[in-house]
């Protein structure tokens, strides 16, 4: 067909802002392909899966309709490499499949894709967001920072830019300023709140002001009513305030969503700790042990996938160093796990239990001495109730 004249205004709005920063060739045709695709097939129905290929056989050879066709009706990703094989000066190709390869954890591939795209549209404000995505995926949280605020000078209003900014602040122990950017998050309503409510408890938490954390977490509820790291953190909040009835149902909701959330597993362990009930307290170290042991595994993975990578050799340490941190840490919480259930089904009566969560606890050297002390007993006589340094809440966990 011919094709529409201004006066049609199809797409007219939309195409004088593509004219702005791109060239005048690229706007031309821009506006050219995306009037055909108006006047050839019906905008109510041409996102079908089968008209994917209708448009391709429609615009034989169409560079910028091929890769329209990357994403639209559903993500193809492969696309963009026909397209830049094409033209591989197509920069808006280079940052979808940079998204498309950071969707997929391909970090170094996504990374120069995600570089190339924003060197050549420094306009835009989603390249720099989705590298600070990537850099806050690598724990590299100085930089992922660094390119939220270039994200947020382009954009000042940039919802998830001033979010990312703020959890890679807090991991940081950047508490007060991250505070402030989910403040601003707060006052500009809408969108995230519930996240920004999590995280500036979670700030407030690890600053101690107890009041404005609990005031927080609670407006988190509402906006996220099934996450599980609300109802832990909550449940933490209220077993600190020596409330366990309401901190018992957070920690329930929480593993209800997750039954690997370690934090609420502790939780609910300590509890029945202090109502004594040995069963339910040693069923839920349990639990903790298996879910750290599948947290160390995950982590095995990633330290063996980060050492055959391509990454520089500084950066790569630095990862890598996170990383088997992270493990240490999961396995002395598996270990200080298995002490305390050894001791809770002692307590509970049950020998074979507690020696068998013993000789876990006695495989990590941090408990081995401990543990072995504790099957002695466990053999010779009747094992003693947890003091308060074993409650839970020593030994790391």
């Amino acid at each position: 067909r011919d094709v529409p004249t201004a006066s049609d205004g199809a797409g007219e709005v939309v195409f004088d802002e593509v004219s702005s920063c791109r060239s005048t060739d690229a706007a031309v045709r821009f506006k050219t392909l995306f009037r055909r695709i108006a006047a050839d097939f019906d905008p109510a129905t041409y996102d079908r899966a089968d008209d994917r290929a209708a448009i391709l056989a429609a615009h034989p050879g169409s560079i910028p309709i091929l890769f329209r066709t990357g994403f639209c009706p559903a993500p193809a990703a492969g696309r963009f490499d026909e397209v830049l094989q094409a033209d591989p000066e197509f920069w808006e190709a280079y940052g979808f499949r940079g998204e498309a390869a950071l969707g997929r954890g391909e970090i170094l591939s996504a990374e120069k894709d995600l570089l190339t795209a924003f060197a050549r549209i420094p306009e835009s404000a989603l390249y720099p967001v989705l590298l600070a995505s990537l850099y806050f995926f690598t724990e590299e949280f100085e930089k992922s920072i660094l390119y939220c605020e270039k994200a947020l000078a382009l954009l000042p209003e940039y919802r998830d830019a001033l979010l990312i900014k703020a959890i890679g602040l807090s991991q940081l122990g950047r508490n007060t300023d991250a505070i402030g950017v989910l403040n601003r998050i707060i006052e500009m309503r809408y969108y995230l709140q519930g996240e920004a409510h999590y995280w500036l408890a979670w700030n407030y938490h690890a600053l101690n002001e107890r009041d404005s954390a609990r005031g927080h977490i609670e407006a988190a509820k509402g906006p996220m009513p099934t996450n599980t790291h609300v109802f832990s953190l909550s449940g933490t909040l209220a077993l600190e305030a020596n409330e366990p009835a309401a901190a018992e149902a957070d920690f329930q909701q929480a593993v209800e969503f997750d039954g690997a959330n370690d934090e609420a597993l502790l939780g609910l362990a300590r509890i029945a700790e202090r109502r004594e009930r040995w069963t339910d307290a040693a069923g839920w170290y349990e639990r903790t042990i298996t879910a750290m042991e599948g947290k160390a595994e995950g982590l095995k993975a990633k330290i063996e996938e980060i050492a055959g990578s391509g990454l520089a050799a500084e950066r790569k340490a630095g990862m890598l160093a996170r990383r088997e941190s992270q493990l240490r840490t999961a396995e002395i919480v598996a270990a200080a796990a298995a002490f305390n259930a050894a001791v809770a089904w002692a307590n509970a009566g049950d020998t074979a239990a507690a020696r068998a969560a013993a000789e876990r606890a006695a495989g990590h050297p941090q408990f081995k001495e401990r543990a072995v002390e504790l099957l002695q007993r466990i053999k010779g006589a009747p094992a003693p109730s947890p003091s308060r340094k074993n409650d839970g809440q020593g030994e790391g966990v």
